[in-house]
């Protein structure tokens, strides 16, 4: 068969030919039918050089998605009016298990009438380790938020420890979705993180995102047998508040679920790691925005005038870029070139 490079240039050749202006000059010396003939017979060629050209690109493609198909694809089978397949079941996507406790974390957000059907739905935050699947910390609030995954990570960081990396879905809160770049974006070749995401780097932790919910299988188990248990706990202990229910999850159910559903890790080193001191610790995990100094020597920020102290010898810092830190309790802390 003719190579895509020949059928390139025959298409061009024909397309330059109709495309000539001496051909147009020629036509009312010549007989009408063979001015017609000659088009069509352009327009054939042309046609015909066309189908070739993609019959020889397509039809590699076609032939291998059909052969992925044929050996990945169940068998679907029509009888007496009903589809069948050969397959066992629906294929479960999930990520490796990993051996040793801290090595992942996986951490989610449920939306659901956790109070029951008569009250209004709000948000379980939760997260689980993948090598035990105990439940590390769980509580709700009115809506999935930054302020709840850093709330996550705080309570982790300072039972357990911090761990090696995060598995996590594609939440705003999580992961940038947005098509902005700034042109300082544009210029570091890639977007600023998140809040979240700012403060895992800044903590070393590797965050993994899911491609599909079904990738989550082991969290979505969690919040299922969650919306079972805990819902029916709730009502038998006339729980139908927030406070009230963080309040029992931290004092009686998470502890007697690990019990329960908590297992021994595989290998039994743990790869938990040293978290740094308290006070240290609440000043990396918030909230960080950039912010300029006033000539009054105070930031305006969200509504707050945050009123800075004069440096060393009465030095003022207006006009200096800051970055104001607000830690998970609302303290602000200012920052001049990383120093408080």
């Amino acid at each position: 068969p003719p190579s895509t490079g020949m059928l390139g240039a025959m298409i061009t050749d024909i397309a330059r030919s109709v495309g000539d202006f001496s051909f147009y000059k020629e036509v009312p010396k010549k007989p009408v039918w063979a001015t017609v003939a000659y088009i069509v017979l352009l327009g054939g060629l042309f046609s015909l050089a066309v189908t070739a050209a993609v019959y020889q690109n397509v039809r590699p493609r076609i032939e291998q998605a059909a052969e992925w198909a044929a050996t990945t694809m169940p068998t679907l089978t029509l009888a007496d009016g009903k589809l069948t397949s050969s397959a066992a079941g629906p294929t479960e996507v999930r990520h490796p298990d990993v051996p040793q406790a801290g090595l992942m974390v996986l951490w989610d957000a449920s939306w659901h009438p956790w109070f029951g059907a008569a009250h209004p739905n709000c948000c379980l935050m939760a997260a689980i380790d993948d090598a035990t699947g105990a439940l590390l910390e769980a509580f709700l609030l009115p809506r999935e938020c930054s302020w709840g995954y850093l709330s996550l990570l705080q309570r982790i960081a300072s039972r357990y420890g911090l761990p090696a990396s995060i598995y996590q879905d594609r939440h705003s809160c999580l992961k940038r979705n947005d098509p902005h770049w700034s042109l300082e974006e544009q210029l570091a070749g890639q977007q600023d993180p998140t809040q979240v995401g700012a403060v895992l780097a800044d903590l070393g932790i590797q965050p993994l995102f899911a491609l599909t919910p079904q990738a989550k299988g082991r969290v979505e188990r969690l919040f299922a047998t969650l919306q079972d248990r805990l819902v029916a706990e709730l009502h038998l202990n006339a729980i139908c508040h927030i406070p009230a229910a963080n309040h029992f999850l931290h004092h009686q159910f998470i502890t007697r679920f690990n019990h329960h559903f908590q297992r021994p890790a595989a290998n039994t080193a743990s790869a938990w790691q040293k978290p740094p001191p308290a006070g240290r610790l609440q000043q990396i995990i918030c909230f960080r925005y950039p912010a300029v100094v006033a000539n009054d020597n105070c930031i305006r920020l969200h509504g707050q005038l945050i009123d800075i102290p004069k440096g060393p010898n009465g030095r003022s810092y207006a006009t200096a870029r800051v970055e104001v830190r607000q830690r998970l309790d609302g303290a602000y802390l200012v920052f001049h070139q990383a120093r408080l």
